[in-house]
């Protein structure tokens, strides 16, 4: 559903195509999340198979490996700041949507997220 997206931004924004290597694969990633029994949405899985280990990913702002996903108050982390000074996350109840909602955090506690429409597509 995103692949497509993500394999033709790739190279508009980064001046390179994806490769097989930059990716999870889709086995991989259904096997990482039925081991830690998480759904997550369409939109992030696909990203995780085509571009999950991607330079662009540790880079700066850092994806998180899906054995690494965690629950941060009431939202799924995926994404930490590079001095962990914020997070991005999921609503539970959106992890079935294809392109949900990205909330933000900074790293204090009570967390108070903000929502962020994403715009994958």
């Amino acid at each position: 559903m995103f692949k497509g997206y993500y394999r033709r931004r790739f190279p508009e924004v980064l001046g390179k195509p994806l490769t097989p290597a930059d990716g999870l694969g889709d086995a991989a990633v259904a096997n990482a999340l039925r081991k830690r029994g998480l759904v997550i949405p369409r939109a992030l899985a696909d990203y995780y198979a085509v571009a999950g280990h991607h330079e662009i990913n540790t880079a700066h702002n850092r994806l998180r490996p899906i054995e690494l996903l965690e629950w941060r108050g009431d939202r799924l982390v995926f994404v930490e700041e590079n001095q962990c000074v914020a997070y991005w996350g999921i609503d539970p109840a959106a992890v079935k949507e294809a392109n949900p909602v990205v909330w933000q955090a900074p790293n204090t506690e009570p967390v108070r997220w903000t929502g962020l429409r994403s715009r994958t597509c």
